[in-house]
C-alpha cells in the first residue's frame, strides 16, 4: 500500500517542508529544473528497514501554490516492540497487520448435538495487532464485546423455518503466534457463551515462509481445510466446507498488507 506524502515549497526562497513524512527517516529533498524530472521535487529517503524505501521519489510541484505530494511504498517506518527469540534482535514489530480472506460462513451441517447447525459470522477482513507485553513471539486483538455473529440450532436437516435457538458470539479473539523460526499459528476466535473455550472461526497451524521477523507475503499465503462436522477437537477450523487464506505484514496498516 503506498502513502501519498504531501508537502509545500515556499517561493523564493525554495524552503520545502512536509505535511506527513515520518521522521524515523533520513531525508533530503530539492527542486529539479533540468532533465526529465524538470519542475518536480526530488525526496531522497534512507535509513529505512525495508529497501524499497530507500531510494529517491519524484512528484510535481504547483508553482503557483507550492503544494506538490510524492508517492512512497510504503509507510516505511516500523515501531519496533521487544525482543523474540525466533527473530533478529532490535527488529521485532510492535504491531502486525493480518489480512484474512476466502472464509463462509458454515452452511447447514450436522451437530454434535444430533441436530443441525448453521452460522453466520465474518471472519474475513483486515487486522491490526498488537505485541503481547507477556509474549513477545505473539500478538493479539482483543474485542471483549458487541455482536459479532451468530450460530443457529434445528432438529431437523435442512435448517428451513425458524430455528430452536441462536446463540450470538459476544466476544471476538484474533492471534498470530510465532512458535519457532518456521512456523506460526493464527488464530480468530469467536467465543460462544454456551461453549466457553470452544471458539469458532480461522485456524492455521503450520509452517510459512517468513519475510523479516513475522511478514507472510501474498504468494506464501497460508490456508487450512475447514470441516463441517462438529467433532473433537473443537478447535477453531470446523465452520464450513471452504480453505481460507491469511497473510501477515509488519506494521500497522489500516487498508491491509500492502
Amino acid at each position: 500500500m503506498s502513502i501519498t506524502i504531501y508537502g509545500c515549497v515556499a517561493f523564493p526562497a525554495g524552503t520545502i517542508t512536509f505535511e506527513n513524512l515520518e521522521t524515523c527517516l533520513e531525508q533530503s529533498a530539492c527542486i529539479i529544473f533540468e532533465g526529465v524530472h524538470a519542475g518536480q521535487i526530488a525526496l531522497t529517503l534512507s535509513g529505512a528497514d525495508d529497501p524499497a524505501c530507500n531510494d529517491t521519489f519524484y512528484g510535481c510541484v504547483n508553482f503557483t501554490t507550492g503544494k506538490f505530494q510524492v508517492e512512497i511504498p510504503t509507510d516505511c517506518c516500523k515501531e519496533y516492540g521487544n525482543d523474540c527469540s525466533y527473530c533478529e534482535v532490535g527488529k521485532v514489530p510492535k504491531y502486525i497487520t493480518l489480512v484474512i480472506t476466502g472464509v463462509i460462513p458454515m452452511p447447514c451441517c450436522p451437530s454434535a448435538f444430533n441436530g443441525y447447525k448453521t452460522n453466520v459470522i465474518n471472519v474475513n477482513g483486515s487486522f491490526i495487532l498488537t505485541q503481547d507485553p507477556n509474549n513477545s513471539c505473539r500478538w493479539q486483538l482483543g474485542e471483549p464485546s458487541g455482536n459479532f455473529g451468530n450460530w443457529s440450532y434445528w432438529g431437523w436437516e435442512g435448517c428451513t423455518g425458524d430455528p430452536y435457538t441462536t446463540v450470538v458470539f459476544p466476544e471476538r479473539g484474533i492471534e498470530v503466534k510465532k512458535l519457532s523460526d518456521s512456523s506460526v499459528v493464527i488464530n480468530s476466535y469467536f467465543y460462544d457463551p454456551y461453549l466457553p473455550g470452544w471458539p469458532h472461526g480461522f485456524r492455521y497451524s503450520g509452517n510459512a515462509a517468513f519475510q523479516f521477523c513475522v511478514g507472510i507475503k501474498e504468494e506464501n499465503a497460508v490456508s487450512n481445510q475447514i470441516y463441517c462436522y462438529w467433532n473433537p477437537p473443537w478447535n477453531a477450523s470446523r465452520i464450513g466446507g471452504i480453505e481460507g487464506i491469511a497473510w501477515v505484514c509488519e506494521g500497522s496498516h489500516p487498508e491491509g498488507c500492502p
